[in-house]
């Protein structure tokens, strides 16, 4: 059996513990909803567990799980998703993973401004044929980002902007809870400054990086193993208790000038025999709706708001989420 992801729906935390076991299964197994979560191991009869932030309740419905299976551990253990990397993107415990739309039909800035106003905790990862990277959101606001390519590491603005404006790029969204989100934001920043530190102090939270890998701490107990040899000297990391703050490159100039053009997801939306068709109209309104009848042949966006009768500040809004939810691509000057 491969790892897997899902809601619970009507199941409780605490029913879903109890298949997997009754099943005879061993392995990891995180129960999450909201800013809950908690990761447990499962083998040979015993279960346990390990709150990440706040407690997740077993008897709660509704919520969302991941299990990996794996041999008997004493503690949550995980492979990399990213096992290949050389940075700091084989050390991200990814939990939970959502794939995006890939950066030729989404407007990074407005998924970016989406992530402030959920204030988003987590990894966003790009991934593109000779390069990847990841930026760290910590609390809605991008704190650390890095990218590794053919020349090597780049760290902070650095590697932002080549990953915000390079060229087209597969999107994956990592929520992770606190702590692990401080304690992998320190590991990126650690990477930056070249080094961890010494040995952890009494009731340590934060990153013990070994031989066999990154260890998660909180309290002075180690809640999540990540299993990899690692990119990184051996040391602790103690967790970044104050995120910096990384702000993203200057908006370019000009927008208005640049042309759209209609996705198949665009289409479909203007189509009124699709369901999408449906949900469009009532999430966007007749303003959205003659927005896109405006993309159906290639335009300048200011054209399609003078069309509208918008003024800049108001269309350039609509304009973003049109783009952020893959209604319309801007179209590249040649």
């Amino acid at each position: 059996m491969t790892g897997a992801r899902g809601t619970l729906g009507p199941l409780s935390g605490g029913a879903w513990v109890r298949l997997l076991s009754q099943a005879g299964l061993s392995g990891t197994l995180l129960l999450s909803k909201g800013e809950r979560a908690t990761l447990f191991v499962l083998g040979e009869g015993r279960v346990q567990g390990w709150d990440v932030g706040a407690p997740y309740g077993l008897g709660e419905v509704g919520g969302r799980f991941a299990f990996w299976p794996h041999a008997e551990r004493p503690q949550p253990s995980l492979e990399p998703r990213y096992p290949k990397a050389a940075g700091p993107l084989r050390a991200l415990p990814a939990l939970l993973e959502e794939a995006l739309l890939s950066t030729a039909e989404l407007n990074v800035r407005a998924l970016f401004a989406r992530l402030a106003k959920e204030a988003f905790s987590g990894a966003l990862v790009f991934e593109r044929p000779h390069a990847s990277g990841v930026v760290v959101v910590s609390r809605g606001r991008p704190a650390a980002a890095a990218l590794e390519a053919r020349a090597g590491l780049l760290y902070g603005p650095a590697a932002l902007r080549p990953l915000l404006e390079g060229e087209a790029a597969a999107l994956s969204l990592y929520p992770l809870p606190e702590p692990l989100c401080s304690s992998f934001l320190a590991l990126v920043l650690a990477f930056e400054a070249g080094g961890a530190g010494g040995a952890p102090p009494e009731a340590a939270t934060g990153t013990l990086v070994g031989e066999t890998g990154y260890a998660f701490m909180r309290g002075g107990e180690v809640y999540l193993e990540l299993l990899t040899p690692p990119a990184l000297e051996s040391g602790f990391v103690p967790a970044c208790e104050a995120p910096p703050s990384l702000p993203l490159p200057n908006d370019p100039t000009g927008w208005e000038g640049r042309r759209y053009a209609l996705t198949l997801r665009g289409r479909d939306a203007l189509d009124p025999m699709t369901e999408l068709s449906m949900r469009f109209r009532s999430e966007f309104g007749r303003t959205g709706q003659r927005a896109l009848e405006g993309f159906r042949r290639a335009a300048a966006a200011e054209a399609v708001a003078e069309a509208l009768g918008l003024e800049a500040g108001a269309f350039r809004t609509l304009l973003e989420r049109l783009e952020a939810e893959g209604f319309i691509r801007r179209l590249e000057v040649r």
